[in-house]
């Protein structure tokens, strides 16, 4: 018995340990809301991908120079794909909607579940500093365009030179 509650006490430590050091391993970050299926800044999450605009974006995240991996499947709850999202951890977001239009960081962000101020990307907190395709973003980077090929970075704390522009190669 007593040996039955030692095992329990340790795989309740180990779930507590993974659970609380799990979102921050590898910069790996995970959203604690977001769409879940629900309209999202009028934005639906829909049965299957929309085609007729499909265009990417690329987002980088550095905290402290160090970079923050987008998660794959960002817009992807299991029964439903939102127009933006990502399939992968590259930081390409696919932007698939019914007919071009106008979309910003911040929806994908409020899609992700995740806080873009300017002085907090997704839980890393210090100032923010944006560019769009190596040119300096000025105001808030809720409202950077997501526009084709364009490449974002997104830079908190200590600031380094911007990374060269996103490859997109042959991103369908």
């Amino acid at each position: 018995m007593l040996a039955t509650a030692a095992i329990l006490v340790f795989a309740l430590i180990g779930i507590a340990l993974s659970t609380s050091l799990g979102d921050s391993i590898s910069g790996l970050v995970k959203g604690p809301a977001g769409g879940h299926g629900q309209v999202v800044d009028g934005i639906p999450c829909q049965n299957g991908e929309q085609l007729a605009y499909h265009v990417h974006a690329h987002l980088t995240i550095l905290a402290d120079g160090q970079p923050v991996v987008v998660p794959a499947q960002i817009g992807i709850p299991a029964s439903c794909f939102y127009w933006l999202h990502t399939h992968d951890t590259t930081g390409a977001i696919h932007i698939e909607a019914p007919n071009p239009q106008a979309f910003t960081l911040g929806q994908f962000f409020d899609i992700w579940g995740q806080t873009l101020t300017s002085d907090n990307v997704a839980g890393h907190r210090g100032t923010v500093t944006a560019y769009v395709n190596q040119a300096k973003f000025s105001g808030d980077p809720r409202d950077i365009p997501l526009k084709d090929h364009e490449s974002i970075v997104l830079e908190v704390g200590t600031q380094t030179p911007p990374p060269a522009n996103y490859d997109f190669g042959d991103l369908p």
